[in-house]
């Protein structure tokens, strides 16, 4: 069990999951939170590490668990189970339970393939020489898998534009024929049917601004990903500038130094650009619109926020602001489509970054993206 079981794990009462648990990862070396149950012990789910770096502590921790494969095993199970289990799944890691549910540990793909090497080395050259290394049949494997998910996804994209054309074809007619028909027999419908006419306008207005959103959230997929050393302070100055094209850049403010990270920066310049106008967009109509861009460092990582005095976000609302069409602050305004935020989401889990938020309606919020520092 010990020779492919990790041992880089720690345990969190599920009745503390409000709690800031950075305090227990402190000193230890640990990749995953596994999170049980009082008291039977019942496997609840795993935080990655990387994750919960930058969680604010009033976070509810649930919002942080990933759901993980689960693998029953006999009392007398053997490494090679395990392995042979992970040839035929496409996850990452797993839990290991008993017959009867017991959690026994946690294992990642990386722990399985050390294990064939090390088995493999063990053996010396008692091994078949015409069977390959793992090593090997993993690469090919994976680039396999790549292959089929790199078609499936251009496929998708395929599907998403081809639909998105297809519905702003007709919707250009209706608000053209409502158009049309306000001017020609406006005088003649009276008030109440204008105000229907408006709403169609308005309506086809913003299912059309939906599909040209939806088209954008489906190729962040397809952008190429090129993740290198970036510059922050570009990335920012590059966001404002355009901002201010618009006459939208009043009540910025850039605190340097900022940090370099490895990004991919098209992406990282969608993710900033995407929260200046979400803070733009949902400022309060009572006070002067103050927004700080800054960086800060934690370990080997950098954590880059947007702060604003707006709004803000209910703390009951925040756990699903990132989910596609979701809107809350602000949403009686009529202003966006539910999509810019999602579509930082989708960077960042591109760019293996972390995005979350904090916030207290009616006084602002402050949105954070957690990025590997650049070396």
């Amino acid at each position: 069990m010990r020779a492919i079981l990790t041992n880089k794990t720690i345990d969190v009462l599920a009745e503390d999951r409000a709690s800031d648990f950075s305090g227990q990862l402190s000193g230890r070396d640990v990749s995953h939170c596994v999170v049980r149950e009082k008291p039977r012990g019942d496997f609840l789910g795993v935080v990655r590490v990387r994750e919960l770096a930058f969680a604010p502590s009033q976070r509810i921790f649930a919002d942080l668990l990933s759901g993980v494969p689960a693998l029953h095993v006999s009392p007398k199970f053997r490494p090679s189970e395990i392995a042979e289990w992970f040839s035929r799944q496409n996850s990452e890691d797993a839990i290991v339970l008993s017959n009867h549910g017991t959690f026994l540990g946690l294992v990642t793909r990386d722990q399985v393939d050390e294990w064939h090497l090390q088995s493999r080395a063990s053996r010396g050259t008692k091994g078949p020489r015409n069977k390959e290394l793992p090593a090997a049949h993993l690469r090919r494997e994976l680039a396999a898998r790549t292959a089929a998910l790199d078609h499936t996804l251009a496929q998708l994209h395929e599907l998403s534009y081809a639909v998105s054309h297809e519905i702003r074809t007709p919707l250009r007619a209706i608000r053209g024929y409502a158009e049309v028909l306000r001017a020609d027999y406006g005088r003649r419908l009276g008030e109440t049917a204008n105000e229907h006419i408006e709403r169609i306008i308005r309506a086809s207005d913003r299912l059309d601004r939906l599909t040209v959103a939806i088209l954008a959230y489906s190729e962040i997929a397809q952008t190429p990903l090129k993740l290198a050393r970036v510059s922050v302070e570009g990335v920012v100055g590059e966001a404002v500038s355009a901002l201010r094209e618009q006459g939208r850049d009043r009540g910025i403010e850039i605190l340097r130094p900022l940090h370099d990270v490895r990004a991919d920066r098209a992406l990282l310049l969608r993710c900033v650009t995407e929260l200046l106008d979400n803070a733009i967009k949902f400022a309060s109509p009572t006070r002067r619109l103050s927004i700080r861009i800054g960086t800060t460092r934690k370990g080997a990582e950098v954590m880059l926020f947007i702060e604003d005095n707006g709004l803000g976000i209910r703390e009951d609302h925040t756990r699903r602001i990132f989910q596609l069409f979701e809107q809350v602050a602000g949403a009686h305004l009529g202003q966006g489509t539910g999509t810019g935020l999602a579509v930082v989401r989708k960077a960042c889990d591109r760019m293996e970054a972390t995005v979350g938020v904090e916030s207290v309606a009616g006084k602002g919020s402050r949105f954070w993206i957690s990025l590997p520092e650049a070396n």
